[in-house]
């Protein structure tokens, strides 16, 4: 559950700003790097993002209506990760710490190491990943400028630095991220961002994502976002469970 874009206000220099770049056709020809710049300024600029050190974000996953679960993820810039998703009486725990990435229900605690389990993991845990565009994809072009529901916008093929590449559309007159396709192993999922607000720290954030998975619809809602908060370091902790795997296998 993926994606969550995060910003900022100044709003009136913003727009200004956007109106200006517009006005000159600043990207004439389009690029890759103007695109997530100006993203990255649209939301609090480059500044702002810097001053995170850490994100706790809390959701809410609903269908037709109806919650079906409730995630707490915590994020440092170090790379730390853990993400609890809650639905009904089922709880389950990701986590990543000191590159291992495991998950943990009631039931069950296993390592992640296939490729796409552990590459989703570690996209994941990127805090903020279109402030860090340069760090988080290995390469992006521009492609070209296509409609989102009636919106004008630059659309970007991108490559995180681990996994299938994505599509990213922004935009063109705000400057913000307006949807994304991200290829999983399950297949391709589109997440449309909505409700760009204030979210402190000087950053605004899309508060509502409705995401299309297999044919089917869900709708994240932020309920919570704090940064730069005191997190325990026993936060990111390995479970006993995952500690007793990872040395079984280290004797192996």
């Amino acid at each position: 559950m993926r994606r969550r874009a995060q910003a900022q206000c100044t709003l009136a220099l913003v727009f200004l700003l956007a109106s200006a770049v517009h006005a000159q056709n600043a990207f004439e020809p389009p690029s890759a790097a103007g695109i997530f710049n100006r993203y990255v300024a649209a939301t609090g600029g480059q500044a702002a993002y810097d001053r995170i050190q850490n994100q706790i974000t809390a959701i809410t996953l609903t269908r037709d209506g109806q919650a079906v679960g409730h995630s707490t993820y915590y994020q440092t810039r170090a790379g730390d990760f853990r993400l609890i998703d809650v639905a009904g009486d089922q709880t389950t725990e990701t986590g990543l710490n000191a590159g291992v990435a495991w998950r943990k229900t009631p039931e069950s605690a296993e390592l992640l190491e296939s490729e796409g389990e552990r590459g989703r993991v570690l996209r994941d845990a990127v805090m903020l990943p279109e402030s860090q565009w340069r760090r988080f994809y290995k390469d992006a072009v521009f492609e070209t400028g296509a409609p989102v529901e009636g919106k004008s916008c630059y659309q970007v093929a991108a490559t995180p630095f681990v996994g299938q590449f994505q599509r990213l559309w922004f935009d063109d007159e705000s400057g913000l991220l307006v949807k994304q396709e991200v290829t999983e192993p399950e297949g391709s999922v589109e997440f449309l961002f909505e409700d760009y607000s204030d979210a402190g720290a000087g950053l605004r954030m899309a508060r509502k994502q409705t995401i299309q998975v297999n044919g089917v619809t869900f709708v994240v809602t932020v309920d919570r976002v704090q940064f730069n908060q005191p997190i325990p370091a026993s936060t990111f902790d390995l479970p006993p469970e995952i500690a007793r795997l990872l040395k079984k296998k280290s004797a192996q």
